[in-house]
């Protein structure tokens, strides 16, 4: 009784280090990784199992820098003191000369060596931040232009600031006065509009710099006993207050146009 014990005893332990030899641990898995693997949708390169850390790498002719956690970098990225544009998949995104690349909806222009190129392109009709990103809603790197939501010089008097494109930035609403024809800024108009465009100012010094409203609406005054206006521009909409008497007084800048 004891020997046929001492047997199944024995034929479980084999078992049990049969399935251990058959199906490796993390550890051994992590071993066997090797080179450039995608681990759920981002890439790092292995040595020894070990992904590598702050440097960079040639893989097929292709340049990747891993970052400090190990993962490939993409897009715009600061190393040291420059920044590197990379594709979503990592790779280094180098080429003859200057050129622009569509990343992820965004356009980024690049110098032969994959470096970010800021300011404008060769038809100077997009300009480039820092990071090598085509502004767009912002200003010019020489600060004489105003770019529009398609990046492109915005012209006349306009409203610049609110919310940024990252969703998250909030940068108070101010004119800015751009010539008709070349989109260049009229720094003493501009500073003039900003003077008068203060909250409960008199309209009227302001009317008349910005002209008649394209259409205007009113409703019950929330302030008071008058009416609550809301005109429309070309370019941009603000808020007003109609007393009894009919004087009007500036209320701020409207999100709404």
């Amino acid at each position: 009784m004891k020997k046929g014990r001492s047997c199944l005893i024995g034929l479980l332990l084999l078992a049990a280090v049969l399935c251990l030899t058959a199906v490796p641990g993390r550890a051994d898995a992590a071993a066997q990784k090797s080179g450039l693997v995608k681990v759920r949708g981002k890439y790092y390169y292995y040595q020894s199992g070990k992904a590598v850390k702050n440097t960079w790498k040639k893989v097929k002719g292709s340049k990747y820098y891993f970052g400090k956690n190990g993962a490939a970098a993409t897009k715009s990225t600061k190393i040291g003191k420059t920044y590197y544009v990379f594709s979503t998949k990592g790779v280094l995104l180098t080429g003859k000369g200057v050129h622009v690349k569509k990343i992820s909806g965004k356009y980024y222009q690049i110098d032969k060596k994959g470096c970010a190129k800021a300011g404008w392109d060769k038809t100077q009709v997009y300009c480039y931040a820092k990071n090598g990103a085509r502004i767009r809603k912002g200003w010019s790197t020489d600060k004489k232009f105003y770019l529009d939501a398609k990046g492109k010089k915005a012209k006349g008097i306009i409203v610049t600031g609110g919310l940024q494109e990252d969703g998250e930035t909030w940068v108070d609403p101010k004119f800015a006065a751009l010539d008709e024809n070349t989109g260049l800024i009229d720094k003493a108009l501009t500073a003039k509009l900003n003077k008068l465009a203060k909250y409960e100012q008199d309209f009227a010094p302001l009317k008349a710099l910005i002209g008649e409203p394209l259409k205007a609406s009113y409703t019950d005054g929330c302030y008071g006993d008058g009416k609550d206006g809301h005109l429309v521009y070309k370019n941009f909409a603000i808020d007003i207050y109609r007393d009894t008497d009919g004087k009007e007084i500036f209320m701020g800048f409207s999100l709404d146009i």
